[in-house]
This record gives structure tokens, sequence and C-alpha cells, in this order.
């Protein structure tokens, strides 16, 4: 099988779409002759499809960050008309309910007829494209996985004085970070500290304005941000914090989650997206309204106030996420709908 694979510019920085794709492409360069291309702009390099004109095995995968190239979409499609166009849905603006920008809308509903097939890394977003006319054959849900690294033996967290917060995300408007700084300040009689794992290099305007808006707050001395930590060191915070956070004001399947739920923490998060159908029941109730800052501040101290409560609920995710997918195998299942849907390869 020949694969074209287009990801964006930013394709090395640690976000859960980049860290889905790279996975992917490692899998697939295992079984399949697979081509990358990187596209240095928001422009997808159309040229490089002139090899794949003539072929009727191939599969062109377009990252969804991609997709507001209507025009370039459309010229691969006419260049390339015998190979299977897929579109992976990391995010689109039309997922996202409280996205007023009609335009942009507009345009992705236009560009969803012009792929044969996309995959939904959740069931969030598969319901999502059927309701604007996708057939449901289209689409394969293929969830995020996890390391083998994350199913290490999870620490004991008892007898804690202070509680220690975290979030791994980026510093991104969507991200609710600012947002989540005046939620803590509700809280700042409590004995907690913040941690937050992630890159300022997305959007250095929003990171200035979202650490100069933490410079000014009287918690300031109680949060650490962490900008360069990867792969174990990651691992580590997950270990040594004892509440997850996740203050998106919208998110499709944060990979995050899933991390935090198998290192057996709590978590506290905005019931937005597909976020609920990576949770088990108990930890559903700590689902807060979107922008309920809050709803959330109360459930933080809740958490913070019953060591029981932390326990119990970080057992119950530990055990939902035993049914959370390797990437051997998210990877097996995004070639098996290459393959058995597309392809009719063996």
């Amino acid at each position: 099988m020949d694969i074209l694979f287009f990801v964006p510019a930013i394709h090395q920085l640690p976000t859960g779409g980049n860290i889905y794709n790279q996975k992917i492409i490692e899998h697939l360069s295992k079984i399949a002759n697979i081509k990358v291309v990187i596209a240095e702009s928001e422009l997808l390099p159309i040229q490089i499809t002139t090899d794949f004109s003539n072929r009727n095995n191939g599969v062109i995968i377009i990252d969804s960050l991609l997709a507001n190239d209507i025009e370039g979409i459309r010229e691969i499609r006419n260049e390339a008309r015998f190979v299977r166009l897929i579109l992976v849905v990391h995010y689109l603006h039309l997922l996202n309910p409280k996205n007023n920008d009609l335009f942009k809308v507009s345009s992705e509903l236009e560009m969803l007829r012009l792929f044969n097939g996309f995959i939904a890394i959740s069931h969030y977003s598969r319901h999502v494209l059927i309701s604007h006319n996708v057939s449901p054959e289209d689409i394969a849900v293929v969830h995020p996985g996890v390391d083998e690294v994350y199913h290490s033996s999870v620490p004991q967290r008892t007898g804690l004085n202070v509680i220690r917060l975290l979030t791994v995300s980026n510093m991104l408007p969507g991200k609710g970070l600012i947002e989540f700084v005046d939620v803590l300040e509700k809280i700042k009689s409590l004995s907690w500290t913040w941690d937050l794992v992630g890159s300022s290099k997305l959007d250095s305007d929003y990171s200035s304005q979202f650490k100069n808006r933490l410079s000014n707050s009287l918690v300031k001395h109680r949060v650490q941000i962490h900008e360069n930590l990867v792969g174990i060191n990651v691992l580590h915070m997950y270990n040594e914090s004892d509440i997850f956070i996740h203050p998106a004001k919208f998110d499709n399947a944060p990979l995050v989650i899933r991390e935090a739920m198998i290192r057996g923490l709590p978590i506290v998060a905005y019931q937005v997206g597909g976020i609920r159908e990576i949770l088990d029941s108990p930890s559903e109730e700590w689902l807060i309204p979107p922008g309920d800052t809050d709803g959330m501040a109360k459930a933080i101290t809740e958490l913070i106030n019953d060591e029981q409560r932390r326990d119990y609920i970080g057992k119950a995710g530990l055990e939902r996420s035993k049914s959370f997918l390797t990437w051997n195998q998210v990877g097996e299942k995004f070639h098996s709908f290459l393959k058995s849907a597309y392809c009719g390869m063996n």
C-alpha cells in the first residue's frame, strides 16, 4: 500500500494531535510504503501528489489542521482521482458548538465532501460528522493510545499536607489557562500547588498574556511552569501529582486525560467534546458545565479536602484505563480501516 501523509508545520511540537500522527506514521512505516509531507504553511504542497495520480491502491491522508486549504484539497482530489483521500479529524471548527465563525464552518462543510473517509479520534466527533451528512460507513473511530511505559505500577498518594494540582497543556487560547488562574484565586485559602506542563511556542501572544495574568496574581508563588518536559519526565509529573485538572474550553479526545487516569489521578474537567466518553462513571460527576469557574473551584475544593474521595476516583479511573488501547493497537486499527474500507487489500 502506498501512503502519502500530509502533516502541519508544527508536526514536531508536543501536541496530542502531533503525537497521534507520529505514532500512526511509526506503525504504518513498518507495513506500508509511506511518505510524510510536512506542509510548511497552511497551504498543501499539492505538486507532491503527482506520483500518486495514476495509482489505484494509494491513500492520501491529511491532518485536519490543513483542512482550511480547500482549494488545495480540491486540486489533490482532481490530480489523484483514483486515490482514497482520508481526513484525520483532530479538530475542526464545526466540532465545537461554541464556535461562531460561520465562514470557517461553512468552508469545512464544503471540504468534507472531497474526502472518501474519515478517522475520528472520538465517538463525539463521529456523531458530529454524521450530523453533517457524512455516511457512518465512511468513518472509523480510532481513539488515541497510551505508551506502554504508563502501565507501570501506580504510586501511593497518602498523608499529604500540600495537594499538587497538575495540568498538561500547551499555552493556547482554547485551553482555558487564563480563566483557570481565576479558579486558583477562588481556592487560595487551601493548601495546594499547581504545575503546568506545556509549551509556549505555539502561540507566543497568548502565552505572554497568560504569563502576565499569572505574574499579577496573588497565587503566582504556588505555580510552576515546565516548558521543556517530554517523555519519562512528564510521567514523573503525573506520579508526583494528586489531582489532574483539564480546564480546556473545548477538546475532542485529550490524550493527557488518558495518561492521567492510567496513573491513578482523579480528573476535573469541563464537560466538552469527547471527554465524557473517556471517563468512568465515578469520574463523570467531576465534569463541570463549560465555563463554570465557580463549579470547577468547588469540585477541586471537595477533592482537596477529601483524601478518600480522591483515592476512590483515582482507582476507578485506573480500572477504566485498562480498556485503553496501546499505540500498536491504535496503529493496527488505523491500518485496518485503510485496508478493509478503502483499499480492499489483504
